[in-house]
């Protein structure tokens, strides 16, 4: 199974990249859950000034209206994922 979300660091520049391609990157608690730890890392070092947030595939973000994604919108409440300050 592949993340959903990827990390990487080009010097100061955190790269996080949504990667779920195939449903055009739409939110699930994989993805939330990947994004709050990606932002946690930037959040916590120092060292990364900028972070650019992109997407696997021809879409950037997809929300769906459905009840997977008001079951997702509570998670992320829930998990309080916010931009550090």
């Amino acid at each position: 199974m592949e993340d959903a979300v990827l990390f990487s660091l080009k010097g100061q520049v955190a790269i996080i990249t949504m990667n779920r391609p195939h449903s055009l990157n739409s939110m699930n608690e994989a993805l939330i859950d990947g994004l709050h730890e990606a932002l946690t890392k930037v959040e916590k070092d120092p060292a990364i000034k900028c972070a650019v947030l992109t997407g696997n595939g021809k879409a950037f973000l997809c929300r769906r209206r459905s009840a997977v994604f008001g079951d997702s919108c509570r998670y992320c409440c829930k998990k309080r994922l916010s931009l550090p300050k």
